[in-house]
């Protein structure tokens, strides 16, 4: 239980702060329009995450009895992971946007589309979110999901906050530790996949 609780906290945390689309519109959608667009765009996951993470739960169930297959799921999450991990080493500014304030806004309906169109919510579940969810037990995989959203949907709520309340705070060193922080943990969970995967594959 303590394994799901601590990867669904770390794992939400580094996904709502990484690089990416979805962090992006968060802040453009906050500068442009405030603080409720950029937590609309927030809540997105919530909606187009789901038909994701049910369709790869079909796949890999229906897969699951093999053992080399999925130790090369697993194997392919190790190093996703490693990806991830590198891409927190480099992260840099968020974004440099000016304030533009305007009426009409449509943050939620970009939010759905850039989500839809992102590989990282696909890349995610069918390898690390996914080989969790289908080694554990019902409580869980409740876990998992609620303490990543929670990390997920309340990173990126936290980031639109201080996007429009104190963008310079964004820009500074801050987020690059934080990334460097995450990006060693992820390297830690890369290195528990890898291991699983081994076991897996030759065991």
């Amino acid at each position: 239980m303590q394994e799901y609780l601590l990867a669904g906290l770390l794992l939400g945390i580094n996904a709502a702060l990484a690089p990416g689309p979805l962090l992006v519109l968060t802040i453009s959608e906050t500068l442009r329009h405030g603080f409720k667009a950029g937590v609309e765009v927030a809540l997105a996951p919530f909606i187009t995450d789901l038909p994701v993470i049910v369709l790869v739960l079909v796949l890999l169930r229906k897969m699951g009895q093999s053992e080399p297959i999925m130790g090369l799921i697993t194997l392919a999450g190790g190093v996703y992971l490693l990806f991830l991990a590198y891409g927190n080493f480099k992260a840099g500014k968020i974004i440099a946007i000016e304030f533009e304030e305007t009426k009409k806004r449509k943050s939620f309906q970009k939010a759905i589309i850039t989500n839809f169109l992102n590989p990282n919510p696909y890349l995610f579940w069918s390898t690390i979110g996914g080989g969790y969810l289908i080694n554990g037990s019902a409580r869980h995989n409740i876990v998992f999901l609620t303490i990543f959203y929670m990390m997920l949907v309340g990173g990126k709520v936290v980031l639109a906050f201080l996007a429009y309340y104190g963008r310079a705070y964004l820009q500074s060193h801050v987020y690059r530790f934080c990334m460097g922080g995450l990006g060693v943990f992820m390297l830690f969970f890369s290195g528990m996949f890898f291991y699983k995967a081994m076991k897996l594959l030759f065991y």
